[in-house]
């Protein structure tokens, strides 16, 4: 049989396959048509010691973009040519890759940690946005493991999935009318999401995409939780997520009562966001602003914008009611109010009531710290992100809010990069502030960098992530500091040059 032209070799009618039939390149298999769905709908799973040398079974149409980088080996990930860095996840690192086998940009996310709880998670989300299938949720492609280039070293977990080409609602701009309907469509897309059995646990402005032609995406399911899951899972799959959108019930702790309805408060809560400009509730730390959450109600929308309908406003109330059997039943039925506003029609919403009422305000916020302190003594990896206050995302590094005023240092000094073999820059942040790079891959020469407390995140396909604190006392004005060492080693080392 011809493998440049399958099945057309000659022989009996009866015998000869068809002109469409092709065989599959991932699992031999024969069938008919351009694409084999059977796979594609398989959640298969690609292996790091996947057989090489079919390269020749790759459409190897590229565009410009990726051809500039396909030569570089340290671009290449099975089938896939990774292009730039674009962001930073719940749980890893984010490239736009080009897929050669389809043909198509997509994102490629890798897990950053290597321990057994997340790659567990990892796996998870994999599996539970998997089962998704909704216009408005970014779709997993693939899920597999970047190969180890040196013996003995563990495979990198990485998730394939729909490229967005558009902004998050952090970083768009958009008239109340169309974030509104920008937010009935994604509240459609949450309750498909709770039809398929899974609760998102950390619906913010960051997690939801929007192309140029205005299609929201639901993406980042890493903090998922399956509603059938076993309320007794460990606190790290269970109170992650970001303060300033959780509802009372996830920032206290009370997992068994986190339901679809929470999810409904984040939608309020990230609705308040982008139409006043600002979180329902706000604060130098995690800790004040869970402080806030179990304590107080949220500003009245109206008193922050006076020129906000009523109707909106009480939707906003309603969804970000105390007590969640005042909150919309569904996130279909805070999409159904949101389109007959959108139509003109009267709205008749019972504003709840306050949610100082009952419980007390000291104990309630006594029992959010109470949530955060278990968190923290569990000592789970994801605490520093649940501590942070929420602020835009960046396209390039994940935003990292200011820290506490500090004298302000004089001067500039110039950091160099120099580990070995190699590393992508994941974040640099100068005393809690993200510092936007141009260039994300070493060998790297930084010049003109504010003297200051810097913290330096770096990583390898093979050897993980390496974390590198470069005190101010290390960069002093006019001088340069070397960050070097093997990123197969931990730590690295912080040299300042005479």
């Amino acid at each position: 049989m011809s493998e440049s032209n399958p099945g057309n070799e000659s022989g009996p009618p009866d015998t000869r396959l068809s002109d469409s039939t092709r065989k599959c390149v991932q699992c031999g298999e024969l069938f008919s048509g351009e694409l084999h769905f059977a796979c594609l709908a398989g959640n298969r799973t690609v292996r790091g010691d996947q057989t090489p040398g079919r390269a020749s079974e790759v459409l190897d149409e590229l565009p410009d973009e990726a051809a500039a980088h396909a030569a570089d080996p340290t671009r290449a990930l099975h089938h896939y040519v990774l292009v730039r860095h674009v962001g930073r996840g719940g749980m890893g690192a984010v490239w736009k890759a080009w897929d050669r086998k389809l043909t198509r940009w997509v994102a490629i996310k890798f897990l950053l940690a290597q321990d057994v709880d997340s790659v567990g998670r990892f796996a998870r989300e994999a599996k539970l946005a998997a089962r998704l299938r909704h216009p408005n949720i970014a779709a997993i492609f693939e899920v597999g493991e970047a190969p180890s280039r040196e013996a003995g070293q563990p495979l990198r977990q990485y998730l394939a999935m729909e490229f967005i080409d558009g902004k998050t609602l952090a970083e768009s701009r958009l008239s109340p009318p169309q974030a509104l309907a920008i937010f009935s469509q994604v509240a459609r897309a949450v309750d498909s999401a709770h039809k398929g059995g899974v609760i998102h646990r950390d619906l913010k402005p960051q997690n939801i995409m929007v192309t140029q032609d205005l299609w929201p995406y639901v993406t980042d399911f890493g903090v998922a939780k399956a509603i059938a899951v076993d309320s007794s899972q460990s606190v790290s799959g269970s109170v992650v997520g970001t303060p300033a959108y959780m509802p009372p019930e996830q920032a206290e702790g009370r997992l068994s009562a986190i339901d679809g309805r929470s999810d409904v408060y984040s939608l309020g809560a990230t609705m308040y966001a982008v139409l006043l400009g600002r979180p329902p509730f706000d604060g130098e730390s995690g800790m004040e602003i869970l402080r806030k959450v179990g304590s107080q109600p949220p500003p009245r929308p109206r008193a922050i914008d006076p020129g906000l309908p009523a109707d909106v406003e009480a939707i906003l109330l309603k969804a970000m009611a105390w007590n969640k059997e005042e909150r919309y039943p569904t996130a279909a039925a805070l999409a159904d109010d949101i389109d007959r506003h959108l139509e003109g029609a009267r709205l008749d919403i019972r504003i709840p009531s306050d949610p100082r009422s009952g419980k007390s305000g000291k104990g309630r916020a006594l029992a959010a710290v109470a949530a955060l302190l278990v968190l923290v003594a569990a000592g789970v990896g994801v605490a520093p992100r649940f501590l942070a206050r929420d602020a835009p995302a960046s396209p390039v590094l994940p935003a990292i809010p200011a820290a506490a005023p500090a004298p302000v240092a004089t001067g500039t000094f110039t950091l160099k990069i120099a580990v070995h073999p190699y590393a992508r820059i994941v974040s640099l942040s100068r005393e809690g502030s993200a510092v936007a790079l141009e260039q994300t891959s070493t060998p790297l020469l930084i010049p003109g960098l504010q003297v200051g407390a810097y913290e330096l995140e770096l990583s390898h396909p093979e050897f993980g992530t390496r974390r590198v604190s470069i005190p101010p006392e290390k960069g002093r004005p006019g001088k340069t500091v070397v960050v070097w060492g093997q990123m197969s080693k931990d730590p690295l080392t912080v040299t300042e040059l005479p």
